[in-house]
């Protein structure tokens, strides 16, 4: 649905940075310190953030909306992700970088649901209840719905079918995957290998082309 107040123009450019499988977005949104792609689009205006919070937050004071358009510096994503990091609670101060805030956001997440993401992460940017479950701790796995749940009101992740879901972004499992440390990436890739090896192989490929 389109925004109220934004133009054509602008919701092109909306939907182009926010989506999940933005080719290039990893230098649009400096995640590694990089300079914007030039063959992606330019930041909306200071009008078109502000309309763009206004209609996803509801009701908010002014000075929140201004300080959100002031540190999104047009990128759709970060003001979305500033605007769910104050649902989460008080965050007093705010990193200057999507980057930083995604990490933020991670680490104030519970252990459960931390190595939920990290593990989503490692089955691709679509996942399944089944691949995810299939290898995380068994101790983790009674809790496994809930954590869902969580994470999608969160909006780390969403929900495209019975227990099918995919990250919100594909900036937001680039960051869950990069919060895993080396030597635990290598354990989640064997564990998700061997899980894959007692799957159907209709069930395998389609993971393999999920994680590509």
């Amino acid at each position: 649905v389109q925004v109220t107040g934004l133009s054509a123009e602008a919701w092109s450019r909306v939907r182009f940075l926010e989506d999940p499988v933005c080719d290039g977005c990893g230098a649009a949104f400096e995640m590694d310190g990089g300079a914007r792609d030039q063959h992606l689009p330019e930041p909306l205006s200071t009008a078109d953030v502000e309309s763009l919070v206004v209609d996803r937050a509801g009701s908010i004071g002014p000075d929140v909306v201004r300080r959100i358009v002031e540190m999104s510096e047009g990128n759709p994503l970060f003001a979305e992700q500033l605007l769910v990091a104050l649902d989460d609670g008080p965050i007093g101060a705010v990193p200057a970088s999507l980057s930083g805030l995604l990490t933020m956001r991670l680490d104030r997440l519970g252990p459960g649901e931390r190595d939920l993401l990290r593990c989503a992460s490692v089955v691709g940017l679509e996942f399944d209840l089944d691949a995810v479950s299939g290898f995380l701790p068994p101790d983790a796995r009674p809790f496994l719905e809930r954590h869902l749940e969580s994470m999608e009101q969160r909006r780390f992740i969403q929900g495209t079918g019975p227990n099918a879901f995919r990250f919100g972004h594909a900036l937001i499992r680039m960051a869950a995957y990069q919060s895993i440390a080396r030597e635990d990436r290598a354990a989640l890739h064997e564990r998700f290998a061997d899980w894959l090896g007692r799957t159907p192989p209709d069930v395998e490929l389609a993971h393999a082309q999920h994680a590509a």
